[in-house]
């Protein structure tokens, strides 16, 4: 069975790695797992840069085309 955000050593291991991304200047860590995206506030706030969820940025870019649309209709 594979590790889910839910599970406390994926979380730990996540910060781990993000924690040395951002020692060595990472200024953003980008999630490309969708089942990461409930940990993302969390881990945010562990490692102290922002961190981005895929698939929150997907629909906000999918409502700033529909919006787009719209005005131009």
């Amino acid at each position: 069975m594979l590790p889910t955000s839910t599970d406390p050593a994926l979380f730990d291991r996540t910060c781990a790695i993000g924690a040395d991304l951002a020692g060595a200047g990472a200024g953003v860590l980008v999630l490309g797992c969708a089942d990461m995206g409930p940990a993302r506030a969390r881990l945010q706030a562990a490692i102290g840069i922002p961190v981005i969820d895929l698939v929150l940025a997907a629909v906000a870019l999918a409502q700033g085309f529909l919006a787009a649309e719209q005005a131009t209709s």
